[in-house]
């Protein structure tokens, strides 16, 4: 299970991607994210790879490298190709965010498994009361049985017992 504070900063980085998106719809450049970080207390910058990565592998982002040309000289017109990281939020994102994001999953889970652990409790209890009904009801065959069982052999042999002279 993951830290509440770790899940805390995915919700607040796709939080962040997401309030981006409502105001410009386009694809996010990384330095506007790095900026983001920056002023964030919770986020360091050497998480915000990883960070983005797991969104990207949860499918909630997308990534978009684009190559841009760099120059470096002017004089001798020398440049070089750099990719640029752009990052855009998914539908599934956007719902995901909208219904609480990664700490209210984890509550809704501990919250079914606290759920599932009472009614195995129940069922348990339930069970229990189940076999020892059930050894009831065997106790009181084996007596009606028994004395049926009598009765019947009272009928056939038309003896009498010790107990009833």
């Amino acid at each position: 299970m993951e830290s509440l504070s770790q899940l805390k900063k995915l919700d607040d980085m796709l939080r962040h991607i997401y309030d981006q998106h409502k105001s410009d719809p386009t694809d996010i450049w990384i330095d506007d994210i790095k900026d983001f970080v920056k002023i964030s207390p919770d986020i360091d910058l050497n998480e915000l790879l990883p960070i983005l990565n797991k969104l990207v592998k949860d499918k909630y982002l997308d990534f978009h490298p684009r190559e841009t040309q760099k120059t470096f000289s002017f004089s001798n017109n020398d440049f070089t190709l750099e990719t640029e990281k752009y990052y855009s939020i998914t539908f599934e994102g956007i719902f995901f965010i909208q219904i609480g994001g990664y700490v209210a999953q984890e509550e809704l889970k501990s919250s079914d498994d606290a759920r599932l652990k009472k009614l195995e409790k129940r069922n348990r209890k339930t069970q229990n009361k189940i076999k020892n009904f059930t050894v009831w009801i065997a106790i009181g065959a084996i007596i009606a049985s028994a004395y049926y069982l009598y009765f019947l052999i009272q009928d056939l042999c038309d003896c009498q017992f010790i107990w009833q002279k």
